[in-house]
């Protein structure tokens, strides 16, 4: 599983809320993250851009009602305390998505809240069996990489927070940390297999969905087109030529749809020009 640089960036962000590889092989042993990755869906942050792109930056605090699209493998979307996976809460929250070959569980566990921080983590289980090694590795990975600690009255350290979605035999995990005294956010994708419990290379999870890599990267660069349209403090020619499995990575989006997580770059001139703006492409509206 590829690893990516952390990405930052010099804007002031409120907290995210929480919702949403490579080879198959032991995810204890070999896992790895896949690449540091902001997946973005509502604001959150103070940047002097436009309007209209503040509207989708960063993870809305408020929570969502979950859809069930018809393009997804679900049947079923059950949380057991709130009704979305996009939702923040500081108590550990329960989900079950029903797909034609397995019942998973997803439960988001909050290890930790310090001066209204919390530290949160995934919790997968397939079938009725926890899948431990992922757990552990997963785990281990948020709480050594993005720890929170208590500096007097105040929290030191990441605030993290979990996004997932669920598409036949396919699990994807986004993992956001935003630093507490800092201005920067930042987050990692897993991909995984339901059946063999084995991290997913970038390929593959396209492949699932039908698509070629060719397919992928062609819907990758519609989206970008569509998204800076109009925009000129973003570096479109830049931005494309980013598109590939080095920066970009395919995620089962929260409905069971084809997303793809990778930066656009700001334009010559800007104030945060050579900045890399880390975002989630909704392909289906591409199609």
């Amino acid at each position: 599983m590829k690893k990516a640089t952390i990405v930052s960036m010099a804007i002031c962000l409120s907290l995210m809320a929480a919702g949403c590889a490579d080879d198959q092989q032991n995810p204890a042993s070999e896992q790895q993250a896949s690449k540091d990755t902001v997946v973005t869906s509502e604001v959150a942050s103070s940047e002097a851009a436009s309007s209209e792109e503040s509207s989708s930056e960063v993870a809305s605090s408020e929570a969502t009602s979950s859809e069930s699209s018809s393009e997804a493998a679900s049947s079923e979307v059950a949380p057991t305390e709130e009704s979305s996976s996009e939702a923040a809460t500081p108590e550990n929250v329960m989900y079950e998505v029903v797909t034609d070959t397995h019942k998973v569980s997803i439960e988001v566990v909050t290890v930790k809240t310090i001066s209204e921080c919390s530290s949160v983590i995934p919790k997968l289980t397939v079938d009725g069996k926890e899948a431990t090694e992922i757990n552990a590795f997963l785990g281990n990975y948020v709480q050594e990489k993005y720890p929170l600690e208590e500096n007097g009255d105040y929290a030191d350290g990441y605030t993290t927070q979990v996004k997932w979605g669920v598409k036949d035999n396919t699990v994807s995990f986004v993992i956001y940390a935003s630093a507490t005294n800092e201005d920067y956010y930042t987050c990692e994708v897993f991909n995984y297999d339901l059946d063999s419990l084995a991290a997913l290379e970038d390929g593959e999870v396209t492949k699932r969905f039908g698509m070629t890599d060719e397919e992928f990267f062609s819907k990758t660069t519609d989206a970008i087109k569509d998204f800076c349209d109009g925009k000129d403090y973003y570096d479109l020619e830049k931005s494309i030529e980013a598109i590939s499995y080095d920066k970009f990575t395919p995620i089962v989006q929260n409905d069971g749809t084809l997303g793809a997580v990778g930066p656009i770059f700001y334009s010559d001139g800007q104030q945060f020009a050579g900045d890399e703006n880390m975002r989630l492409f909704d392909l289906k509206a591409t199609e």
